[in-house]
């Protein structure tokens, strides 16, 4: 078995630059789906850590927003396993996603693998992408790293066989976390560790995203006959059981491409029940995925293949007809909990990832339980592998460095964040990324550096009581404060934060103090308050495309479409090519019944880099459009026309319809 550190091309989007601006409640963005009631009759064990462990603000990290869709042949880091029977493919710089796993003696990819990197807005930094196995910690949603570098390094286990390690330093949870992964004949070995260092207890999350390709006549199989599943109404959510796998009704709902919408499936796996999870195509081939208890939760997820919608989320996150269904597995039984981490506790299991095939009759057999039995018969065997493989030795330099924040924090603390001997934050303060630099010249002399107000499109954030303790006592300087007013309202001080980010102000106006003040000012109700700190940052936009969008969420929220509209025609030509903007501008253009002006803009293409996951507003946008038209030009009342009827005289372009689960019936009349 080898282990290869290399640098891979990749037909690849670009990524830019992270944004400046903190997460302060702005426009769309919500870290965490809405609140969910559970149905009365639950069972304790299962609802109680709904709800739980709730984050409010993304802070201290920010969103990778300015991504784009222009592919071309990029390179990233990278690190393969490879034996006689397998290659693991792993990108160390997007979270050290298994990009690819290819069984070398069946000649096939057991995994969804994306002919393309192509983030969109999915995740809680917004960027994310489709394809392989993507890691995730902390918190609900796709994590922050999953489009940032990993540390990497190797080491050798008992075995003598090498064992790639990869880490980092989570700071919203602030626990460092470590996967390893070996090969071990013909399965891939994946061991995951996470540490709560402090002295109190924290909320965790976990899930492991897997990738397969959907083709018609795949099945997921899973020892488990109900589901957990989240009915929406227009108040939110309420979690419910459902004795519906595999059917519902005559349907079977175990075949993802017979779906027409998207929908999550939960499977509701009995706690003694072994854990795993299987895709397999018509003929009876596919792969398995299983693991130690702890990664007790197993999901289905489908975009919906039936519907336009779910073809096109496909094809834009591969620039392609591929399609992908995702099948997961949790630390938890759903995603919409976090459990309490002890302090001091450590979590760790070992999952494992296999092709599998099967006899097709017994896989699609009418006798689900029969074709659950027939795949836990064929990998029993293997969970006695689950075991070892991970005492390690030999260790290598860091092969691969990720971000300078845990090296930071082990200098604050004076020791090391974890008791894992892989886990090596120690990199020299010359090769800190710019914001962990800067935390630790204040953790050395007491003081930031000294920063031009006009350098505020490069700031990164700290959080937690410690690092406000270490900025109270520091300057009283526009940056000093600042990174002071978004520690306080990352940790709910508020008040405390609107003074913070006016003293930051006064030092030397910028307009993220500005924009952030606005946005706690509309959350108290103070609209006139609110626009008279939106207007102050409004003449240092410039060209910064994110601040216009900011600006403009505002208006949509408290002021009027005129407003939006002279916000934008006074916008640099720079910003006038983002396509968010320019949907912006349509929808006050429909409004103030500027149609033919709107209808030059609503087109195929369109295009929304950062559309994000649940969103319609295109949709939305060509009905409000349309309807208006055919009451102009029909002489009718706009409230009497039915979406059925725009879309049959004016059907949305596929490119432009990212509806996940609404589908309007064009006969229903």
């Amino acid at each position: 078995m080898t282990l290869q550190f290399i640098r891979k091309p990749f037909q690849a989007a670009g990524m830019g630059a992270p944004s400046a601006l903190p997460g302060i409640p702005a426009g769309y963005a919500n870290p965490n789906p809405p609140k969910v009631r559970v149905e009365e009759g639950f069972r304790e064990e299962e609802g109680n850590c709904v709800n739980q462990g709730r984050i409010h603000t993304i802070l201290p990290y920010t969103d990778l927003d300015e991504y784009d869709r222009d592919i071309q042949t990029r390179y990233m880091d990278c690190a393969v396993l490879e034996n006689e029977y397998l290659r693991a493919t792993f990108v160390l710089d997007l979270g050290g996603r298994l990009w690819s796993l290819y069984s070398k003696t069946e000649q096939r990819e057991l995994l969804y693998e994306n002919p393309v990197y192509q983030p969109a807005n999915l995740a809680l930094r917004n960027a994310w992408f489709s394809g392989g196995v993507e890691w995730n910690i902390g918190m609900i949603g796709h994590h922050p790293f999953t489009c940032s570098p990993m540390f990497a390094r190797e080491a050798t286990n008992e075995k003598g066989d090498p064992v790639l390690i990869m880490y980092e330093y989570e700071r919203k949870r602030a626990t460092p976390y470590c996967i390893k992964a070996t090969l071990d004949g013909d399965l891939l070995l994946v061991n995951v560790t996470i540490e709560n260092p402090k002295d109190k207890p924290t909320w965790m999350y976990w899930w492991s995203n897997i990738a397969v390709e959907e083709k018609e006549g795949n099945r997921v199989i899973v020892p488990a006959r109900a589901s957990y599943k989240y009915v929406g109404q227009e108040d939110g959510y309420t979690l419910v059981t459902t004795e519906e796998i595999p059917y519902q009704g005559d349907w079977d709902v175990t075949y993802p491409s017979g779906h027409s919408k998207a929908y999550d499936y939960f499977f509701r796996i009995d706690p003694a029940q072994r854990k795993w999870i299987a895709n397999v195509d018509k003929d009876g081939i596919g792969m398995v995925q299983f693991s130690t208890p702890r990664l007790q939760g197993r999901k289905l997820f489908v975009w919906g293949a039936q519907s336009q919608g779910g073809k096109t989320w496909n094809r834009w996150l591969s620039h392609s007809e591929s399609r992908y269904t995702e099948i997961q597995a949790g630390l938890l039984r759903s995603q919409m909990e976090h459990c309490v981490m002890p302090a001091h506790e450590v979590y760790t299991w070992t999952e494992a990832y296999a092709a599998y095939s099967g006899d097709p009759a017994i896989l699609h057999g009418k006798d689900y339980d029969k074709a659950a039995q027939t795949v836990e018969e064929a990998i029993l065997p293997k969970f006695d592998v689950l075991e070892g493989h991970f005492e390690l030795k030999d260790y290598s330099e860091v092969k691969h460095l990720g971000s300078g924040w845990g090296a930071v924090e082990e200098k604050r603390t004076g020791k090391k964040l974890s008791a894992d001997a892989s886990v090596s934050f120690c990199i020299g303060d010359d090769i800190l990324d710019r914001g962990a630099k800067d935390a630790a010249v204040l953790l050395e002399t007491g003081h930031l550096p000294k920063r031009d107000a006009a350098d505020w499109q490069n700031i990164e954030y700290m959080a937690g009581e410690e690092y406000i303790a270490l900025l109270e006592n520091g300057d009283t300087d526009w940056y000093t404060q600042l990174l002071l007013a978004c520690a306080y309202y990352e940790n709910r001080q508020y008040d405390q934060a609107k003074a913070a980010f006016l003293a930051s102000w006064n030092d030397a106006p910028n307009p993220i103090a500005a924009r952030s003040l606005g946005w706690m000012y509309t959350a108290d109700g103070n609209k006139e308050e609110a626009r008279a700190w939106m207007e102050k940052a409004l003449p240092m936009v410039g060209d910064y495309a994110r601040l216009l969008i900011d600006l403009v969420h505002f208006y949509k929220r408290c002021g009027t479409d005129e407003d939006i509209c002279a916000l934008i025609d006074a916008a640099s030509d720079e910003c006038k090519k983002n396509g968010r903007i320019q949907m912006y501008y349509a929808e006050s253009l429909v409004r103030l019944d500027r149609l033919e002006e709107a209808r030059a803009l609503v087109t195929k293409d369109l295009t929304i880099a950062d559309m994000k996951e649940g969103e319609v507003s295109t949709f939305n946008l060509w009905c409000s459009l349309y309807r208006k038209i055919i009451a102009r030009d029909e002489n009718r009342k706009a409230e009497e026309i039915e979406a059925w009827e725009i879309l049959e005289k004016y059907p949305i372009p596929a490119e432009i319809d990212f509806r996940m689960s609404y589908v309007p019936i064009p006969n229903s009349k």
